[in-house]
């Protein structure tokens, strides 16, 4: 069985979130420079399945509200949930942020 985790983004995933963005085929090099610098500038959780990034999303948790930036999963990775657990983990960061 599959072991996933949701975590933290460290700078060394930063190849994995660009190889993920662009094995999907729909984002443009414009896209994966834009996403390069908003992962390293705000908040992002990574996506895993037995210890590989197959999934990643980069969002703002400003107040009064946050705002998704990027979110994509690995096809290969895609229907086993990994999309909402990285919008659930995004939402309580959000939420926590407003306490």
């Amino acid at each position: 069985m599959a072991k996933v985790k949701i975590r933290a983004f460290r700078a060394k995933d930063l190849k994995a979130i660009l190889r993920i963005a662009k094995s999907l085929g729909y984002f443009s090099l414009k896209d994966l420079k834009n996403m390069r610098q908003d992962a390293l500038k705000n908040n992002c959780f990574i996506a895993s399945l037995n210890s590989k990034p197959v999934g990643f999303i980069v969002f703002k948790s400003a107040r009064p509200k946050g705002k998704i930036l990027w979110l994509a999963v690995n096809r290969k990775a895609q229907g086993f949930g990994l999309g909402s657990k990285l919008l659930k983990r995004a939402e309580n960061r959000i939420k926590a942020r407003k306490a």
